[in-house]
């Protein structure tokens, strides 16, 4: 009876080695499509931090550089991490710097149509 009681709980041991939890790691800013497809060249900052949200880096000593980086790591995946960094010259975006992500091409307002003659 007493070897049965040991053999139940090693049993009981090893399987419960077996039953990790690894959460799912998620840091960072979410970069919505939809706040991408509204950035381009030309916004302000406060623009660009209304859209995006506040930058997970923000140098002090590059004060014209903000970096919004996005980091995911799953269980037994590979992370993921998706990163824009926005450029400004006097105040305005100068250049975008995508990595591990597209950016979609930013929607144009249409252009009112001239009446024919």
């Amino acid at each position: 009876m007493q070897n049965i009681l040991i053999y139940f709980l090693v049993t009981v041991l090893l399987l419960s080695g077996c039953a990790i939890h690894r959460p799912t790691i998620q840091q960072g800013n979410i970069m919505e499509t939809k706040a991408l497809a509204q950035l381009h060249l030309g916004l302000t900052k406060e623009q660009v931090q209304f859209l995006m949200g506040t930058p997970v880096i923000q140098d002090p000593f590059h004060p014209d550089r903000w970096d919004y980086v996005y980091w995911l790591k799953m269980h037994n995946h590979k992370p993921v991490e998706h990163r824009v960094t926005v450029f400004f010259e006097n105040g305005v975006v100068s250049r975008l710097e995508p990595e591990g992500i597209t950016l979609p091409a930013p929607a144009t307002p249409a252009l009112p149509q001239m009446p024919e003659q």
